[in-house]
């Protein structure tokens, strides 16, 4: 512990060109593309052209916005899983390792369960509107009679 702080402030053993105090960031390093996300959006009313460029270059770089990620189909992903658990990637917990190959897949699957699941009840409801409709109509038509029979009594 404390092998980046030099002075009192972080210092990049990777990138000992980064001024002292800054954290070099890589808009193509998906584990932190939604805190830069998260920036840019914080930056927005300070420097406008900063959050649009930002933006950019994380959608450029493959990043999707979390207004645009709950479109993700399951498909997308499972290939987005799949593809996380082909990345050698050093400084992964064994934690992260179970996530992405065991639980995220299951996740994956009790989504797409509650997708067709979903689906069914669209499609029941559509019914009931139908019914319902059927229903309105035919008491419409009921409540046009009696009024009619009602008025033409009244007449006499």
């Amino acid at each position: 512990m404390g092998a980046h702080i030099i002075d009192g402030e972080f210092q990049s053993d990777k990138y000992p060109s980064c001024p002292r105090g800054k954290v070099p960031l890589s808009v193509k390093d998906k584990r932190v593309q939604d805190l830069l996300w998260v920036m840019a959006q914080r930056w927005r009313s300070v420097d406008p052209e900063l959050t649009e460029d930002l933006e950019t270059a994380l959608k450029a770089a493959g990043y999707v916005p979390p207004e645009e990620s709950a479109t993700l189909d399951v498909k997308s992903i499972r290939a987005q899983i799949r593809s996380a658990t082909t990345t050698k990637d050093g400084d992964w917990e064994d934690a992260a390792h179970y996530f992405v190959r065991v639980e995220a897949p299951a996740l994956c699957d009790r989504i797409e369960a509650l997708e067709t699941e979903l689906a069914a009840c669209k499609t029941e409801l559509a019914d009931e509107r139908f019914r319902a409709a059927d229903i309105i109509k035919e008491l419409t038509g009921e409540l046009a009679a009696v009024r009619s029979q009602l008025s033409l009594s009244e007449e006499k």
